[in-house]
């Protein structure tokens, strides 16, 4: 993984906890305090190094590092500030149909295979932080997945192609 170095801190007048930053070779997304250690309030998914690595904003330092599938694409934290789910989109040779979720309170990790959805891309979380929905740009589907259980439990048609972001309203 590339060294990170100082990330800085939120523009004047922004909410901290409202700032994304997507760079070319990292995604970086932020939470608010919670169960996570209050020094360490960025996310930042390595998609060449396929890891997740947890960094102190005011520092730089990297406070911890996770391993993720191939490729991890988005990060989304639930709204409890507890879990985090990484998209695993895979190589140009090998698409992904993973995803890496966190439990950063304890410091563990599991995977959820959305086999035969592919391409897994946008995340988000179901209120109640039990179950997440997924885009899957290579099936054309958006995947409803239960967190407890690890298991696809719907997959929806798009009706169109390579469906990348989703919103939970």
């Amino acid at each position: 993984m590339k060294d990170v170095g100082r990330m800085g801190a939120a523009q004047p007048g922004r909410s901290r906890a409202a700032a994304l930053l997507v760079l070319g070779w990292v995604s970086v997304g932020t939470w608010m305090s919670g169960a996570l250690p209050a020094e360490a309030d960025l996310l930042v998914a390595s998609k060449s190094g396929n890891t997740l690595a947890v960094v102190d904003r005011e520092t730089g330092e990297r406070t911890a590092i996770f391993e993720t599938g191939a490729g991890p694409h988005e990060v989304e934290l639930d709204s409890m500030h507890r879990y985090v789910a990484v998209s695993n989109y895979g190589t140009d040779d090998e698409p992904g149909h993973t995803l890496t979720l966190l439990d950063l309170a304890r410091s563990a990790a599991k995977t959820i295979d959305l086999s035969p959805q592919t391409r897994p891309h946008g995340i988000a979380w179901l209120p109640d932080s039990k179950g997440l929905v997924v885009t899957t740009e290579g099936a054309n589907r958006l995947t409803v997945v239960d967190v407890d259980s690890g298991k696809v439990v719907q997959a929806i048609e798009t009706g169109g192609e390579q469906p990348h972001m989703v919103v939970v309203d």
